[in-house]
């Protein structure tokens, strides 16, 4: 019985929090949402559905958050080399000197419950 017992846990992990949750599809929702976010970027805002659209990105992104999910809008913010993200640097000379912003996110930082959980990778453009 006791070999039985060994077994069944072995092959039926304690789901009461001893084991971290597949974070696979939050992960897979994020990346989608970043880029409806980086396409609604780059349209006019008068165009039908624009705000319509980014209306329910955000009620994605507010459902992810009241599940312990954090994913920190990035695009167009100034870029700091001691963040903990995966950065491709490109040379804007329209910028002010010494300027640096994210240009473009390929994959956002997605925390779980204050931890990081997926770092971000990004292009930032400098000058």
């Amino acid at each position: 019985a006791a070999k039985q017992l060994d077994l069944y846990q072995r092959y039926h992990p304690d789901t009461k929090g001893n084991k971290e949750p597949d974070h696979s599809l939050v992960l897979k929702i994020a990346d989608e949402i970043t880029r409806i976010q980086q396409n609604l970027n780059h349209m006019d805002p008068s165009i039908k559905g624009h705000k319509q659209l980014s209306r329910a990105t955000n009620a994605i992104l507010d459902n992810l958050n009241a599940n312990g999910y954090e994913i920190p809008p990035l695009l167009g913010v100034s870029f700091d080399d001691n963040y903990n993200m995966i950065a491709t640097m490109e040379m804007d000379e329209n910028l002010e000197p010494g300027t640096k912003k994210i240009k473009r996110v390929v994959k956002p930082m997605v925390k779980y419950n204050g931890v990081m959980i997926q770092a971000a990778e990004v292009y930032v453009a400098f000058n």
